[in-house]
């Protein structure tokens, strides 16, 4: 079972360019870490601000590791359970992150700055 995580940037011509990569993990770490799965380099996201673990064929379980929770659809929460087929959007400083599931069976993580950066 893998994640996909697909970076979604700006060019500067305003183009939209989306990079994925598959990681053959059944836990990613989120954070300002450089060596984190999901590295998000924003001072609102903590060295080591949350895992993402696989909990069967289409969940996924988040949960903060440290101080701050996340946001999920809306709300902030320390942890949360998500079926990839429905879907659901994560916030983690000026990051979302869409879950949903990839045709393949991988879970998709799309990744995009939600502050305006680059666009």
């Amino acid at each position: 079972m893998a994640f996909r995580i697909r970076q979604v940037d700006c060019t500067a011509d305003g183009r939209r360019i989306a990079r994925d990569r598959d990681v053959f993990k059944t836990k990613l770490t989120v954070g300002r870490a450089a060596e984190s799965d999901l590295h998000l380099p924003d001072l609102a996201v903590e060295p080591h601000h949350a895992r993402i673990e696989r909990s069967g064929e289409n969940r996924i379980e988040v949960a903060a590791a440290g101080t701050l929770g996340f946001g999920i659809d809306g709300a902030v929460r320390d942890a949360a359970s998500v079926d990839c087929r429905s879907g659901a959007e994560l916030q983690f400083g000026s990051s979302r992150i869409a879950v949903s599931l990839d045709g393949d069976g991988a879970v998709l993580l799309t990744v995009e700055r939600s502050d305006g950066e680059g666009e």
